[in-house]
């Protein structure tokens, strides 16, 4: 598989070998980091919490693109894990926290 085009907007080393990653859902990912660099600029910090991860695009685009201070990357499926840290790796340790839990749990 292709690297996603979201990679031409962030590292080139982007892995999704067995993560769901919809190539369609490029606008609203592309929304959703515009919304979140918004936030940050009127409120001077952004956390986020990406319940659903998969691969973790949009935690590392939260980061690199709308300057998210601390993002933390669920994934429900401990098989992405090496994915998952592989695709964050590039972001300093002390933004991001990867975590393998259900997301209705971290509703609650």
């Amino acid at each position: 598989m292709s690297p996603p085009p979201d990679s031409a907007r962030g590292p080139s080393h982007l892995a999704i070998d067995g993560a769901f990653y919809r190539t369609q859902s490029i606008i609203a990912r592309d929304l959703a980091v515009l919304a979140a660099a918004v936030y940050r600029r009127r409120h001077g910090y952004l956390r986020v919490l990406d319940a659903m991860t998969d691969c973790g695009i949009r935690p590392l685009r939260y980061v690199l693109e709308a300057g998210a201070d601390w993002v933390w990357a669920n994934e429900g499926n401990p098989d992405l894990a090496t994915i998952l840290s592989h695709n964050l790796s590039v972001l300093p340790a002390h933004r991001y926290r990867i975590t393998h839990q259900d997301a209705v749990v971290l509703n609650r």
